[in-house]
């Protein structure tokens, strides 16, 4: 009993720990556990949440483990998209380009030319030229385009029951769809042509037109060039493993060089395509009751400018493709080729080495014969 009555109380200081006891610190020691949990403050200090489980410390680690990882395997994809080496800005460009107006024709495409926007034309243009254009006191000819027509609808006033009807809603949505189209597409070609001339056709090229050409007067002026300039030019790629053919350039250069040339073609004659399609349109819908009038057939026309927004971007990401793989290529070839080059040394120093064993042979011979 005097045991029990000299011992000291216990501290309540460190009640939140399991298993503790204050009277000497040691683990274990403690007969009492609270209710108290342990909560740990990022801020560096533990407070206890009354009846309430602590969370892990380790649960926000997970996730910024599992978020971590996540985005390594989103980089490690896209790295093996576009490959090791850093992509050329002119590359970068060109396929932003192509996947922007990919998006935005295909949006529009979706929503004015698919199943869901089909309109009676004729009924249409019934309706704007007897019930429409009359009551406004306007003549057949008298709407320009879309634009004045949009205005119109705005400006004058216009009977309840037309306002109430399908076919005004669907001539207000003609007229939309057309000012839509004529913005994107002329978006489009300004971009498209912009592409071309300012990253595709002068940075996307093979190494012919990078370095000076192996012709004679080429040759003789960049000579010249290099006498006045500190910094001479550097020497084209040439197959050095037949110089009795002369110079001959790499075929992965010659091939790339005429695949440029022929892109270049190609998507130049694209977008003249697109420029006549878009002429023949804007003839079409002008004045706007030939537009409603013809709309099946200015309907046509604006799928097929955007078929050929759709194939110029298609086009303008094969040739970004091909350009970022062309430095790979080369260097295969040259690998390629040094490879034959050093067999070709090591059978022509063998070649050698068997003339002079031949040739010291057949000189003991003579030795012999002579004495």
């Amino acid at each position: 009993m005097k045991k029990d009555k000299d011992r000291k109380p216990r501290s309540r200081e460190n009640s939140g720990h399991y298993g503790r006891d204050s009277s000497d610190g040691s683990p274990g020691g403690g007969r009492t556990r609270t209710h108290n949990h342990v909560h740990h403050d990022p801020s560096g200090s533990d407070r206890a949440m009354n009846g309430k489980p602590a969370p892990r410390r380790g649960r926000q680690a997970v996730a910024d483990g599992r978020r971590t990882q996540s985005e390594r395997r989103a980089n490690s994809r896209q790295g093996r998209a576009l490959g090791s080496r850093p992509v050329n800005p002119h590359v970068r460009a060109v396929r932003e380009t192509a996947i922007l107006l990919r998006k935005q024709v295909k949006a529009f495409r979706k929503a004015n030319l698919g199943p869901g926007s089909k309109f009676d034309f004729p009924e249409c243009s019934r309706f704007l030229e007897q019930e429409v254009l009359p009551g406004w006191g306007i003549s057949r000819d008298g709407v320009k385009d879309h634009e004045k027509f949009l205005k119109l609808t705005l400006r004058r006033e216009t009977d309840e029951g037309v306002i109430l009807s399908d076919q005004y809603m669907d001539l207000i949505t003609i007229a939309k769809r057309a000012g839509e189209f004529e913005t994107l597409l002329s978006g489009c070609r300004h971009r498209l042509q912009e592409c071309l001339d300012n990253h595709a056709a002068p940075h996307l090229v093979s190494l012919k037109h990078m370095l000076p050409s192996s012709s004679s007067s080429s040759s003789s002026a960049s000579s010249s060039s290099s006498a006045s300039s500190p910094n001479p030019p550097p020497t084209p790629v040439h197959d050095n493993n037949h110089p009795e053919d002369g110079e001959k350039t790499l075929h992965s250069v010659e091939e790339y060089d005429a695949a440029v040339s022929k892109q270049t073609q190609d998507v130049q004659q694209k977008l003249s395509d697109i420029g006549s399609a878009y002429a023949s349109y804007k003839d079409a819908v002008r004045p706007f009751t030939e537009c409603v009038r013809s709309g099946e057939s200015h309907s046509s026309e604006m799928g097929r400018c955007c078929a050929c927004v759709l194939e110029v971007c298609r086009m303008l990401e094969a040739w970004a493709q091909a350009d970022h793989g062309y430095p790979e290529s080369l260097v295969r070839e040259l690998e390629e080729k040094k490879r034959l080059r050093d067999g070709l040394k090591h059978s022509l120093r063998q070649a050698k080495l068997a003339k002079a064993e031949k040739e010291e042979h057949a000189g003991k011979l003579l030795r012999t014969e002579a004495k």
